[in-house]
């Protein structure tokens, strides 16, 4: 049997007024199209998971909040009401009761935080097999790399670093899988540490890649920017998106980077989901 093969062209319905007509004929129709392009390419959808991810984590810590406050409201009024019947010295122990729309936000607080762990762990996953794209980059650097010696120093260390990253990353996270066996949750905690320093790395390198190529392009240096295969007012927009990129990051990595960290879940979310939109929607222009 043949597989079946796309048609070339689209045939009039004989009944264009039918609800599957109006269907593949609508925006709709078009926007899934496009969805699709781009949850076929691996960039197109780790730019999805990343972004479902942060702004998961950012609604999260918004429903915490709310959760938080309308808990509080409730004992408030419990502690005001029971007060009124209490003598003094006298303590009373109750349960509190909630109400409905308290219960489906603390469902929904608990359903969100589980699909944002659910869709970190499917990214890391995903990036299991990250070190070929380091060694493609090492290729690339090797063969035909920036002419400018600061630049080319530049593009290995940043080479260097997400090996690192990624070796560190690899096996942090198939200890935690017991895939390798026999890792202490301390060792563990310790490679997850170094993964995130390496990639704090790489993001602080890719600030000095960016002001090199700034200070050339105004010293009128000519740089050939190879890698991104762009100039000109392309290449402007593209040095911007990437520095915005990278601003958001910063806080981020050196985040990861500390034992205790330092960034809280709103911030976490709102500047990881900052960076996600940027590269979302280059993404999407891309499988335009």
């Amino acid at each position: 049997m043949e597989d079946a093969k796309e048609p070339t062209s689209v045939a009039v319905p004989k009944t264009p007024t039918t609800l599957a007509h109006r269907l593949f004929t609508s925006p709709t129709d078009t926007t899934i199209a496009h969805l699709n392009r781009l949850l076929s390419t691996s960039s197109g959808v780790d730019q999805t998971l990343m972004l479902l991810n942060y702004t998961l984590v950012l609604l999260h810590s918004q429903l915490s909040r709310l959760l938080h406050l309308r808990l509080r409201l409730l004992a408030e009024r419990l502690a005001a009401s029971a007060s009124k019947s209490l003598r003094p010295g006298e303590t009373m122990l109750t349960t509190m009761p909630l109400t409905a729309t308290t219960t489906r936000l603390a469902a929904l607080h608990a359903g969100t935080k589980g699909l944002a762990a659910t869709i970190s762990d499917a990214r890391i996953f995903l990036r299991l097999w990250g070190l070929l794209g380091v060694w493609a980059w090492a290729r690339a650097t090797y063969y035909g790399g920036p002419q400018d010696a600061v630049l080319r120093a530049l593009a290995w260390a940043q080479v260097a670093a997400n090996a690192g990253y990624y070796v560190y990353e690899h096996a942090a996270y198939l200890a935690s899988k017991k895939v390798l066996r026999d890792v202490a949750a301390r060792r563990q905690g310790r490679w997850w540490l170094v993964s995130g320093r390496f990639f704090a790395a790489h993001v602080f390198l890719d600030f000095a890649r960016l002001w090199r190529v700034r200070q050339m392009r105004v010293g009128g240096e000519g740089v050939r920017e190879k890698e991104d295969g762009v100039a000109g007012e392309k290449a402007e927009r593209l040095w911007w998106r990437q520095l915005a990129v990278n601003a958001a990051y910063a806080p981020l990595v050196v985040h990861w980077s500390l034992a205790q960290g330092f960034v809280g879940d709103g911030w976490y979310g709102l500047l990881g989901s900052f960076a996600a939109v940027v590269g979302f929607r280059e993404a999407w222009k891309q499988t335009a």
